[in-house]
């Protein structure tokens, strides 16, 4: 039996279908045709990981480039001088070029992720190392929004 819920969304997924909807975020008109640099970092590692997740792997016509830096803030101190929680900031400068070297699009994307201390050593480093992976996969999502904006205009 149908519930009113059941038949709300069909009729609301039917008309988006009719509008010529077509969801954002799906494709980005670079999909398996950039290729991306060899990481030589845990977090470079990260950020090839999660663009290549959106784009797939390809060996071209173009190349991203980038540089990733990271630094780390205290933010909770305690009373005895104590970090118990941190931020975890990163900034990635990147170039987008055509295989015959022309710069198609570049710029730098900022963001940050926190982490807390306040368990033990293997816990401190595995917070520690899941802030940075997730800061990367932050990173690469907002590169590709930069890339859609600039490239497929």
């Amino acid at each position: 039996m149908w519930s009113r819920r059941a038949a709300l969304l069909l009729m609301s997924a039917g008309s988006l279908k009719a509008c010529g909807f077509t969801p954002v975020l799906t494709s980005t008109g670079l999909d398996g045709r950039v290729a991306l640099p060899v990481p030589t970092t845990q977090a470079a590692f990260q950020l090839r990981n999660a663009l290549e997740d959106r784009l797939g792997q390809s060996s071209g016509p173009y190349a991203l480039s980038y540089t990733i830096e990271i630094q780390e803030d205290g933010l909770a101190i305690t009373a005895d001088q104590q970090t118990t929680r941190f931020n975890v900031i990163g900034t990635v400068r990147y170039d987008l070029r055509a295989d015959d070297g022309t710069l198609l699009a570049s710029g730098a994307q900022r963001s940050f992720t926190g982490y807390s201390t306040t368990g033990n050593t293997v816990t401190t480093r595995s917070a520690r190392e899941d802030a940075q992976a997730r800061l990367m996969v932050i990173l690469s999502d907002l590169i590709l929004s930069d890339l859609r904006a600039k490239v497929l205009k």
